[in-house]
């Protein structure tokens, strides 16, 4: 089942597929496209349209907003979805990771795609940045 289905389940709830669609404004087809679990339907022929509608009439928060946009991009892109970086835009300096990943592969040219690839894992580890911290305040003192 695809994460969109599931999202939309879960937003569903305990409603029938038949009450969710007349709340959203959106066919009782078109909800079952979305969750079809028996392989006769294609739901990556859903439009966005009907994603920013179901998020519109529901006043979807943001965050579930472009969950549900993003489950529906990796819907569209299939096994390609893990060869591109899709995540919303973020406004905080915190969440700002691809700028500030970026801004590091970029000091370090030289490095093989592998020795990135423990770099990016070595910033995601608290262990690591915790002794990295520790290392530069070391370093300030001496």
């Amino acid at each position: 089942m695809s994460q969109l289905a599931n999202l939309i389940r879960d937003i569903r709830g305990k409603k029938t597929q038949k009450d969710f669609s007349l709340l959203v404004g959106v066919a009782p087809q078109t909800i079952s496209k979305i969750e079809v679990t028996n392989g006769k339907s294609d739901p990556s022929k859903i439009s966005l349209t009907t994603i920013y509608r179901i998020s519109r009439k529901l006043h979807l928060p943001r965050e579930k907003h472009l969950e549900l946009i993003q489950a529906w991009i990796r819907l569209q892109l299939g096994n390609d979805f893990h060869e591109f970086d899709i995540h919303p835009k973020t406004t905080t300096l915190k969440e700002n990771n691809s700028s500030f990943m970026s801004q590091v592969l970029q000091m370090s040219p030289d490095l093989s795609a592998e020795d990135q690839k423990i770099v990016l894992a070595a910033l995601k580890s608290p262990e690591i940045r915790k002794a990295i911290k520790a290392m530069m305040s070391f370093a300030k003192n001496e």
